[in-house]
């Protein structure tokens, strides 16, 4: 993509007004009763804010479990576990929870019944919202804005007590069947008034920065820039307190560390982040052994670096097993029990560990971010942007694009100064397998047009298979990311594709194929239907299994070609897609 917009581009010729439509979120947040959770009255605090201040002042760290099983029965079930489990050691409990909610609760309500499953619980009932905070004494927090829902999220999750609502970097997304841009935006917007009513008690709207676009930067300067141009808008222009978390695509904990000292230099005065800093999910292999390595690395560097800095923000440790299911409830205990015991250790260490050149990396990417957001600025302002205007910010920056909105903000520097990890390793990975398939024997696609997608907004693997792909002849149509099954159909048979080849990574792998096969059955169209990633879905109501099964067989039973084997990939789409 381009980066040549001009404001009739990014924004539609009227648009709402958006200090009525943040005013309207103001009203509504001042009316609600924020509900004192059992975390609240077993800590003594208003908030997790006062609690982080309490901790860092005690020279002690919080730690963070991510969960969401596949119903909201299942996951208290869960936490009550591991609740239990803690007392029984004698161990710390975990501080906060994030409720790793399905995706149609973005959604508004009157639509989830009939929106695609997908892995995680759904809450359907007051009763659902308000055991958020009275099931155990461990604090609630939820991605409710960022979403068409934000706002009616927002307010249940604000009376259940909650008071680290995220994920704010999901307002850049699209949700399934959802295509009112404006609407969305408006909900966030409102969504945020509600939540700035109560900014004085603690509340905070979470960032998680390897979401949304800079999940999708290359460059360590763009997420950090993105998240001052998130926090100015936020505070500075809807007066709600915000709190970024980042990490789990970075397995190097020393530039963990740099990141985050990059975002506490250019955040709050106080130096406090209220986010968390997320464990390792990229490095794990399929030794058990290495990954219990890399974790208790990742948590030893994670947990000295805390308490070297003060910044006050929660540990998120990855489980053991992460790379191969969606974690259960004894997977989450392993590694917070570790956790609690390397915490003691980490500390003493922070002191002995040099820390110079983890600084002087902080330094530089602080110093490139605020570079960048001025680009950014400029360009926005430049055409025809107001950037006092929220609504309009959001939507512009939205419609941009990551890859658009990163090459304005980089300038002319043709290179990555400070590439992620995932960048890197997506890089190494296309490469890699480009190198694989050319110096085999498979055959060539010459004249086979293939739409690729993702189901969601996991977009690297798409672009490896891209890669291949077009090195073996394909004609590449971009069938885009969290697209739904039926207007991708459309799109490729627009473009004349003989394939269409969908990574999927959320857990809705059977109902995205159920939907896909039926929409080519109803056009009665020969294209060839191929999946790749993680093909699992949540067991169903009433399984009481926690864990998500395979639906591979399921797949292949409705004529969807199931592989995550690019070789194997390429024979397929040559031995059955029909050349143009």
């Amino acid at each position: 993509m381009g980066t040549e917009f001009s404001r009739d581009d990014l924004l539609p010729p009227v648009l709402p007004d958006w200090r009525g439509v943040l005013a309207e979120g103001v009203a509504a947040g001042r009316a609600i009763t924020r509900s004192h959770t059992a975390f609240h009255r077993f800590r003594d605090v208003a908030s997790q804010h006062e609690w982080a201040m309490r901790r860092r002042a005690e020279g002690r760290g919080r730690t963070i479990i991510n969960i969401g099983m596949p119903d909201w029965a299942l996951t208290k079930a869960a936490l009550a576990e591991i609740w239990d489990r803690f007392e029984e050691a004698g161990l710390p409990p975990p501080d906060a929870y994030e409720l790793i909610l399905e995706r149609r609760m973005g959604l508004p309500a009157a639509l989830r019944e009939a929106a695609p499953q997908e892995t995680g619980p759904a809450l359907w009932t007051e009763d659902d919202w308000m055991d958020l905070g009275r099931t155990v004494p461990i604090q609630p927090q939820a991605p409710l804005i960022g979403s068409p829902a934000s706002f009616e999220n927002t307010l249940c999750g604000l009376a259940a007590g909650l008071d680290t609502i995220g994920n704010f970097a999901n307002f850049v997304n699209r949700y399934p069947y959802w295509d009112d841009e404006v609407g969305q935006i408006a909900s966030v917007l409102r969504a945020l008034g509600a939540m700035s009513a109560h900014r004085e008690t603690g509340v905070v709207a979470d960032s998680y920065l390897e979401d949304g676009h800079s999940g999708v930067f290359a460059d360590f300067r763009s997420i950090v820039g993105w998240a001052m141009f998130e926090r100015r808008l936020v505070e500075g222009l809807c007066g709600a307190a915000y709190a970024p978390a980042f990490g789990g695509l970075t397995s190097d904990p020393f530039l963990h560390a740099a990141v985050f000292l990059a975002l506490e230099s250019t955040g709050p005065a106080d130096g406090v982040i209220d986010g968390y800093y997320h464990g390792d999910t990229v490095g794990h292999v399929e030794s058990m052994d290495r990954n219990l390595a890399l974790f208790v690395n990742d948590a030893t560097v994670s947990l000295a670096a805390d308490a070297q800095f003060g910044w006050g923000a929660a540990y998120l440790p990855t489980p053991l097993t992460e790379r191969e299911r969606v974690p259960g409830t004894s997977d989450i205990l392993e590694v917070h029990r570790l956790t609690r015991a390397i915490e003691p250790h980490a500390r003493e260490m922070a002191a002995r560990i040099d820390w110079s050149e983890t600084e002087a990396l902080g330094a530089d990417i602080a110093e490139g971010a605020n570079t960048w957001l001025g680009r950014l600025d400029d360009y926005l302002a430049t055409n025809g942007i107001d950037l006092a205007d929220p609504l309009e910010l959001m939507l512009a920056t939205r419609r941009m694009g990551a890859v658009a909105i990163e090459r304005i903000g980089l300038g002319t520097e043709a290179e990555f100064a400070h590439p992620t990890e995932l960048t890197q390793m997506s890089l190494e990975a296309r490469e890699r397998e480009i190198a694989r398939v050319s110096q085999s024997s498979a055959a060539r696609l010459d004249g086979i047009g293939v739409a690729v997608a993702s189901t969601d907004v996991h977009h690297f693997a798409k672009l490896v298979i891209e890669g291949v792909l077009e090195e073996r002849g394909a004609r590449i149509v971009d069938g885009g990311l969290a697209v739904d099954p039926e207007a991708l159909l459309d799109r490729a048979l627009e473009a004349d594709c003989a394939a269409v080849v969908a990574t999927t990574h959320n857990g809705w792998a059977l109902n995205f194929g159920d939907r896909l096969a039926a929409a080519r059955g109803r056009r009665g169209a020969g294209i060839t239907l191929v999946m790749g990633g993680v093909l699992n879905e949540d067991a169903g109501k009433g399984s009481n299994a926690e864990l998500p099964r395979d639906v591979t067989p399921d797949l292949n039973a409705r004529g969807i070609v199931t592989t995550n084997d690019l070789l194997e990939l390429v024979t397929v789409l040559a031995e059955t897609a029909p050349r143009a």
